[in-house]
């Protein structure tokens, strides 16, 4: 369970630093700054939300393979779906197929920031390599 505690640390990390980043959106857009700081302002949040969702479907995979396939499915395959589920919800949130995430104004730099949330989870994924460790089996 301590692999999927870290996580979960990964998704707290990112939420509060999207939280700030919300908050200091408006006085730092104030003082007029140059164009690249607010489209990493604006486009943060996209890559936040690709980290934090892929975190959560992999740890729901994980716990699936562990208590429903006794690990039969292989780490690797789970990454793989994970990427690929998390993909096809905040790329098709973005090009407006569907609203759940909230209502969306499509931009070209919330995309990049979404695939280059997926990239950095999944290079996260392969640096931690979680998996549910049964405390009895050791």
């Amino acid at each position: 369970m301590s692999d999927i505690l870290k996580l979960a640390r990964v998704q707290v990390l990112f939420l509060v630093v999207f939280v700030a980043l919300k908050a200091a959106r408006r006085p730092l857009m104030d003082l007029s700054p140059p164009e690249w700081v607010g489209v990493f302002l604006y486009s943060f949040p996209n890559f936040a939300e690709a980290i934090i969702g892929m975190m959560t479907v992999t740890m729901l995979l994980t716990a699936a393979n562990h208590y429903l396939f006794s690990g039969r499915i292989k780490p690797a395959v789970i990454y793989l779906a994970a990427t690929l589920i998390s993909a096809v919800y905040v790329l098709t949130q973005e090009w407006g197929l569907h609203s759940l995430g909230g209502n969306n104004v499509f931009d070209i730099y919330d995309v990049y920031a979404s695939v280059a949330g997926l990239v950095v989870a999944l290079a996260m994924l392969l640096v931690i390599r979680p998996e549910v460790k049964d405390p009895v089996a050791r």
